[in-house]
């Protein structure tokens, strides 16, 4: 899966990896679309049919029950998380993560940690995040 972080100083953050059959690599899972930041954590394929679809708002949403996506607007900072639904909710400040090295994430941003660090020591502990850091900061 992966480890997406957000936080209220307008900063989103996500890891580079991507497992498929056990085989990690780097990718993109960080993309920005007009004035919005979107990081996915989960399907990795449903991420760019997600900006297409979150540029147009037509038909179904793409993502599968195993995706979330965070889009954060690149003029405020303020940040919304989408399932399956398609439906944005408001995430509450002052930070906020998904994924599977979410949990420590939190633990490192609740001590005080940056975005950046929340992500760095997931990828230590979590074997399904790592690969560095792509970040996008207002």
């Amino acid at each position: 899966m992966t480890t997406i972080v957000w936080h209220q100083e307008g900063i989103l953050a996500t890891d580079r990896m991507a497992v498929s059959d056990g085989i990690a690599s780097k990718c993109q899972k960080l993309f920005t679309l007009d004035h919005y930041a979107i990081a996915v954590s989960g399907t990795l394929s449903c991420g760019p049919a997600f900006v297409r679809w979150f540029n147009h708002l037509t038909g179904d949403c793409p993502l599968d029950d195993d995706t979330i996506v965070y889009v954060m607007d690149l003029n405020t900072g303020q940040c919304d998380e989408f399932d399956s639904n398609g439906v944005g909710i408001s995430l509450n400040p002052p930070f906020a993560s998904s994924g599977t090295g979410s949990g420590i994430a939190l633990g490192v941003l609740e001590m005080g940690g940056t975005p950046q660090q929340a992500i760095e020591i997931a990828s230590k502990y979590d074997v399904n995040t790592g690969l560095g850091v792509d970040l996008v900061k207002i």
